[in-house]
């Protein structure tokens, strides 16, 4: 494959707009919307700039088969921010806050606010997805079949909002931990405190155990609160053949960590069955006083819903950037769990349609939300010495490229750095994609000669059978200097190559994620000015323009 010919449509490059990605894309010149790869989001063709013809087919095959070839996952970054990174930093947010003064990092106990981050403090915050988002698999729009499942259930919310779609499910991952993360995508968008939000759920039961041993009594045994608080810890791992996750005592608990409701929403169905399905969790264990918000309003609830009929993941119903705030009817909210039915009105304000907002109307910026993780994503760094993001990127091409899958992030991490240590770890500069090579160390026996029976220069081949290994390894020896020799486990140095992609344009990398470029070398800063599009690396610094010799 060469370049294009002038009667085939032409294809276009261009970098996707959001200054968080900034990733190619190819389009042909007939296309009127662009698909980004790498973030999921689509732009209208006449807004992107420095649009440049492709005159290299095979360039734009490199570049893209690695994507083509894998389904986006959970590590596909948005703005920036992966999901796998949010949940290596999230124990981080649960120690440390943002210090105004520096803009870094610092722990909560040097700043006089306790040793773990009090989750009410985000109470009156609530998350609206942007609508660009709402395609990007694995963070919009939930793809597990809650849509089918709970249709019915949509449809009254949108009939209930001027049969618009103001309320919408979107994605969380399903590894044990959905309750909590579906909470903290409702807070603020991102799963950073799903451990947190565990953290204080576990501190709140130890603190009101008595309490909640008294209230449900008829329907908790004493013996069990000991699990229930265990199920608590962020690391728990129930044994085999319990079920995995939280249930709805914890729903009730993290509704009063927040001093908000929490509403857990089903099918039409399962909300009108006599079982514990659905319902609304009040923050009944504290005052309505102490429920409110600065404007003295009560807080507005969140809303959480079942995906399927299994009723073994939860997902979070979020509004929509640029839309009136959703609505619920009041007549999807009868049953409040573990308390009287009455007290829903205590907590909850309707208007004169018989609705409540869900969520509010103050979302935590996504300025400050960076501002943060990018103090945390430093002190990872300091804490475990090594890049969390490059961790995550080791974790998405070489666990779940070789099909391991439920591996803890400890084991992702020391693997790294022993990758890094051993030099084993590249980056290619073709794909963009990390990988690993060994060098291939081979016992080849002795290898003797006279002087007599071979003189000067003679080679020798030695083919490695691993299906992985392209070139055939050649050693030249010259007899005439050495009269007679042995080679025994002898490291033949190969060519490193990429695993993705088979370029050969791979580079080490170091635990802070730095890529040990040469000259001449493509860089990832993108640049307008530049042919190809991005800086180039010549003696320690980049260049739009390779430097004149």
């Amino acid at each position: 494959m060469g370049t294009w010919t002038e009667d085939q449509e032409k294809v276009l490059t261009a970098f996707c707009p959001d200054d968080q990605c900034r990733a190619s894309l190819f389009f042909d010149e007939s296309s009127e919307t662009v698909e980004c790869l790498l973030c999921g989001q689509f732009h209208e063709k006449h807004t992107l700039k420095d649009v440049r013809k492709v005159s290299d087919l095979s360039e734009v095959l490199k570049f893209l088969r690695p994507m083509l070839q894998e389904k986006r996952t959970e590590e596909t970054k948005v703005m920036g921010i992966s999901n796998y990174v949010c949940k290596l930093l999230s124990p981080l947010f649960t120690q440390y806050g943002l210090d105004r003064n520096t803009q870094k990092a610092k722990l909560l106990s040097e700043m006089g606010h306790g040793n773990t981050f009090n989750c009410s403090r985000l109470s009156s915050h609530a998350f609206h997805i942007d609508p660009a988002h709402l395609n990007i698999p694995y963070y919009g729009t939930d793809c597990s079949g809650s849509l089918t499942y709970l249709s019915e259930t949509l449809s009254i919310i949108k009939a209930a909002n001027d049969n618009e779609e103001r309320l919408v499910p979107i994605h969380t991952d399903g590894d044990g931990h959905c309750l909590v993360y579906a909470i903290s995508r409702a807070l603020i968008g991102r799963e950073l405190f799903w451990h947190a939000l565990r953290e204080n759920l576990r501190c709140h039961f130890l603190e009101k155990l008595e309490v909640y041993k008294m209230h449900f009594e008829d329907f908790i045994h004493p013996l069990e609160w000991q699990e229930i608080i265990a199920e608590c810890e962020p690391n728990f791992v129930p044994l085999d053949g319990e079920p995995l996750g939280l249930r709805n005592i914890h729903i009730f608990g993290l509704a009063n960590v927040l001093k908000r409701p929490l509403i857990l929403l089903d099918s039409i169905i399962g909300i009108r069955s006599s079982g514990d399905y659905s319902g609304v969790f009040l923050p009944a264990f504290c005052d309505p006083s102490e429920c409110r918000g600065k404007d003295s309003k009560l807080n507005k609830p969140l809303c959480i819903a079942w995906n399927s009929q299994g009723r073994n993941h939860y997902i979070p119903l979020v509004g929509i950037q640029g839309k009136p705030l959703a609505r619920l009817p009041k007549t999807l909210l009868q049953k409040a769990w573990g308390m009287p039915n009455h007290l829903i009105s205590d907590y909850i304000e309707f208007d004169e349609n018989a609705c409540c907002i869900v969520g509010g109307d103050k979302p935590l910026s996504e300025k400050y939300i960076q501002q943060l993780v990018t103090a945390m994503k430093k002190v990872y760094q300091e804490v475990h010495s090594i890049n969390p993001c490059l961790v995550a990127d080791v974790f998405r091409f070489i666990f779940k490229k070789s099909g391991v899958v439920g591996v803890k992030p400890d084991t992702v991490i020391q693997t790294a750095k022993i990758l890094i240590r051993d030099r084993h770890l590249y980056w290619c500069i073709n794909c963009e994609a990390l990988c690993e090579f060994h060098t291939v160390k081979k016992s080849l026996g002795d290898l003797s000669h006279s002087s007599e029976s071979a003189r000067g220069n003679q080679q020798f081949q030695f083919h490695d059978e691993r299906k992985d290994v392209q070139p055939t390894i050649i050693c030249s020896c010259q007899h005439n200097v050495l009269p007679h020799y042995s080679i025994k486990d002898t490291i033949f140095p190969r060519q490193p190559f990429c695993s993705h992609c088979k370029s050969r344009h791979v580079r080490l990398v170091d635990s802070d994620g730095t890529i040990h470029f040469l000259n001449a070398d493509r860089t990832m800063s993108k640049s307008s000015r530049s042919k190809c599009g991005y800086r180039h690396y010549w003696n320690g610094r980049e260049y739009d323009h390779l430097p004149e010799m």
